[in-house]
């Protein structure tokens, strides 16, 4: 190679690795990836105010009403939360949802409540995802990503486990799997009343 072309070379070589680190660091729409917990310790999950879409579970809802159309982080207040990011267009979020309802279904009655927030989405597309069927707990619209964009979420599906004060104390990128819900479940067991 002569050395001419030296400069040109270097600079496409360059060009490469920084194409690499970009995609290596960038973050897709879905997590398709086997997921794995990841703690978050000590940080409050951001106040919000969401549109309710469905009120399955409203049992748990602190200050709740016959008409309520918005939820707010006050209405868990005492309750164990498993905040739950999905969109209609997300295949991997609709393969959680059968894990997502047994640990409802397990938990409902012990101070416990999933919520699901359908975000990144159109609200139509939302109220008519067969998703949404399945969910036996509350699911609220953030439609545009705000609380999202808060939290730096860059895929879904992505859940935070919530203590009854707020405080995030795992999250978990990627979807609820079988192992996933089973260690959720022995963790409820230890923190979560039993039910008389």
């Amino acid at each position: 190679m002569t050395t001419k072309y030296l400069p040109f070379a270097i600079s496409f070589v360059v060009l490469l690795y920084a194409g690499a680190m970009y995609l290596k660091d960038s973050p897709s729409t879905t997590a398709t990836s086997k997921s794995e917990p990841q703690s978050t310790k000590d940080a409050l999950f951001p106040g919000f105010e969401l549109e309710l879409l469905k009120s399955a579970g409203r049992p748990f809802l602190k200050n709740k009403s016959i008409d309520l159309k918005n939820v707010t982080l006050s209405n868990f207040t005492g309750n164990f939360v498993l905040v739950n990011f999905w969109a209609s267009w997300c295949e991997v979020c609709k393969g959680e949802k059968p894990y997502l309802r047994a640990l409802q279904l397990e938990f409902y009655k012990r101070k416990f409540t999933v919520f699901g927030i359908g975000t990144a989405d159109s609200r139509k597309k939302i109220m008519e995802s067969d998703s949404l069927e399945m969910m036996t707990y509350p699911v609220a619209f953030d439609g545009p990503g705000v609380l999202m964009e808060q939290l730096n979420v860059r895929a879904l599906p992505v859940s935070y486990l919530l203590t009854p004060e707020g405080t995030v104390i795992r999250r978990i990128i990627g979807p609820i799997t079988e192992s996933i819900a089973a260690e959720l479940q022995q963790y409820l067991d230890k923190k979560t009343p039993s039910a008389h």
